[in-house]
């Protein structure tokens, strides 16, 4: 899949933002990146994990039976780049991935500003070496999220590279129901 590289151009993502505890922790480790290294695309976008990008149809029954059939809590514990995307990764990422498989085929799919991945997106690398990024992370502590927000988002950008000028609101969210099983 194309992602773009900016130009006013507007963006729907699904993804699934955290309580605001995690929001916190994570904009921290966020604030690092962006005051140690200079990496703007830090401070471009909310704490939150990709599930896709699409064509911006209100899809509210899909999302609603989605966050009503739940989701188990997830474990992030590890640093990772993934096609220049910084992340916590997530431990087991299978019910992320089912969760996207199974609201695919009622969106349509677009390409989007960044891939989705398997963990909470914190940056992208910009023209950083992943290793410098890393090491100025350190050790992020692992996080456990028992709740989430299913959250239709939409995304503005008007520059290149994207992350230089971009705004971002929640068109629509759902609260993901506790899952203990799956």
């Amino acid at each position: 899949m194309h992602y773009h590289t900016g130009m006013d151009t507007a963006h729907a993502l699904l993804a699934l933002l955290p309580p605001g505890n995690i929001e916190a922790l994570l904009a921290s480790a966020k604030t690092v990146l962006f005051h140690k290294l200079g990496l703007v695309s830090a401070r471009s976008m909310p704490v939150h994990i990709p599930l896709f990008w699409h064509d911006g149809a209100s899809h509210s029954r899909a999302l609603s039976e989605c966050a009503h059939g739940g989701l188990r809590a997830l474990r992030a514990d590890h640093l990772e780049v993934y096609e220049n995307v910084v992340m916590l990764a997530l431990e087991d990422a299978s019910p992320v991935r089912t969760m996207r498989e199974m609201l695919l085929p009622q969106f349509q799919e677009r390409a989007g500003l960044l891939p989705p991945v398997d963990g909470y997106m914190l940056s992208l690398t910009e023209s950083r070496e992943p290793e410098e990024i890393l090491a100025a992370l350190g050790n992020l502590p692992e996080v456990q999220v028992s709740q989430f927000w299913l959250s239709d988002m939409r995304v503005r950008t008007t520059t290149r590279p994207w992350w230089n000028s971009v705004s971002w609101q929640v068109a629509q969210e759902f609260r993901m129901r506790k899952n203990s099983s799956g």
